[in-house]
């Protein structure tokens, strides 16, 4: 019986041992699952992390992308308008002792505008202004204004900037010629250094304004050539022609036959005069007269060193040529409507006086926008003296004008048989005028003048 019961413990013993083993090995392979479970989830946390930087990224990018090209834009943009140049400087300008200058202002067509004052106790009379980008003097630009007494006046140089992009800068030298109150000597000066940056505009000296000028001397030929530039485009482009004939050529000059240019313009006589030449009235029995004419054009663009060729008709002695442009100009009626061009001169070959007048009257009321510019041309011959060898000398006084009206030029010629002597003003008005033109040689030699009166109608 004992027997019986240990066999059946023995059998029920290794029943549950077997048992246990399965339910171990069942347990461990549980395990293994669950250990490949954890590893899966554990990849798939990494992927999801992986993507969600992956995304964020991408939100990044895309949220600030715009912003970035915004930026970039603009600094491309800055770059290219000289923003970062070293040589686009604040506007400054640094006057030499004696003179301030403040405000500069410098446009893409060359025109600097400033203030200008001279800070002595005394006076002086601008009558022509320059600026160059060098130690040279420049070529100089009509403009008055009277400096002293701590007053400033508002002036406009030309600077040569050689199409200098907007937001460069530049730097250059200011020049003025004057003349001191209560003198007729022209002297010239630099009054400071200016250094300013191109800005996008045009500017003009209030509307109607001179735009580049010159003035030539010549001697016995059928031709004279004298070279004019401006800054702008759609000028009025004007020559004052002067001269008596050539006594030692033939056939001597009796006008002006023709005006050409390199720049190709059409031109056209404006006006003409004549007065009796006091130094050959009787020359190898030949009465001649002196001559006078202005011919005018107008420009479609601004003109650079344009050469433009007087012809004659003949021989031409004692040649006095004017040239300059005239901006903001009514292109398509250039010219006044009233009693112009107007004429005047001298008959009685008086050889004592000091002044000719000529009577200048515009049409249409004017706006303080619709500007008229006023045009006055004299010539004349000079006092002539013949000596012991027949000989002929000249002495005469450069022509001058009243206060209110700025010079384009005198010119006393010496230079041929004889002399002949000219000069030429204008004056910027915003009424009507019915008014005498008047300009004075100071030294009372000059004969049979003869003048020339015009006006010039503004935009």
């Amino acid at each position: 019986m004992i027997r019986q019961h240990i066999y059946y413990a023995s059998n029920l013993l290794i029943s549950c041992s077997s048992r246990h083993e399965v339910l171990h090995t069942e347990l461990v392979l549980d395990l293994y699952e669950i250990q490949d479970t954890i590893n899966d989830i554990y990849l798939n946390n990494r992927c999801l992390n992986d993507f969600m930087k992956s995304q964020s990224a991408m939100e990044y990018l895309m949220t600030y992308g715009w912003a970035i090209l915004i930026i970039a834009v603009v600094l491309a943009a800055f770059y290219y308008l000289g923003i970062f140049n070293t040589s686009s400087k604040l506007n400054t300008c640094i006057g030499v002792s004696g003179y301030e200058c403040t405000n500069p202002v410098l446009y893409s067509n060359g025109a600097l505008s400033l203030n200008l004052n001279e800070i002595s106790s005394s006076y002086i009379n601008v009558v022509d202004v320059g600026c160059s980008n060098s130690t040279k003097e420049p070529q100089m630009y009509p403009q008055k204004a009277t400096l002293g007494g701590n007053q400033p006046a508002n002036l406009v140089f030309y600077c040569p900037l050689n199409n200098q992009a907007i937001g460069t800068g530049f730097t250059g030298t200011l020049w003025i010629e004057y003349t001191v109150l209560g003198s007729t000597e022209v002297q010239t000066q630099d009054v400071g250094e200016v250094s300013a940056t191109v800005i996008s505009g045009v500017q003009t000296n209030n509307g109607l304004a001179i735009d580049g000028h010159n003035t030539f001397e010549n001697s016995d030929t059928e031709n004279s050539i004298i070279s004019l530039s401006t800054t702008q485009a759609n000028d009025l482009i004007v020559v004052y022609v002067g001269f008596d004939p050539s006594y030692q050529e033939s056939p001597i000059a009796t006008g002006v036959s023709s005006v050409t240019d390199t720049a190709g313009l059409t031109w056209q006589m404006r006006s003409e005069v004549t007065s009796n030449d006091y130094c050959s009235v009787a020359y190898n029995s030949i009465v001649v007269s002196d001559y006078q004419e202005v011919w005018y054009a107008i420009s479609p663009n601004p003109l650079s060193n344009d050469n433009i060729q007087v012809n004659y008709n003949g021989w031409a002695d004692d040649q006095n040529l004017i040239a300059f442009g005239i901006s903001g100009v009514n292109v398509s009626s250039p010219w006044n409507s009233g009693s112009v061009p107007a004429t005047a001169e001298d008959t009685s070959g008086t050889s004592e006086y000091t002044n000719a007048i000529v009577t200048v009257a515009t049409a249409g009321s004017l706006s303080p926008k619709q500007q008229t510019m006023l045009l006055a041309f004299v010539g004349n011959d000079a006092y002539c003296q013949q000596n012991a060898l027949a000989e002929y000398s000249c002495t005469f006084g450069p022509w001058t004008g009243t206060s209110d009206y700025n010079s384009l030029g005198t010119l006393p010629n010496c230079g041929g048989s004889w002399s002949y002597d000219s000069g030429a003003e204008y004056k910027v008005v915003t009424t009507a005028q019915d008014t005498q033109i008047e300009m004075y040689d100071p030294t009372g030699r000059s004969e049979y003048w003869s003048m020339i009166g015009d006006a010039v109608n503004g935009k």
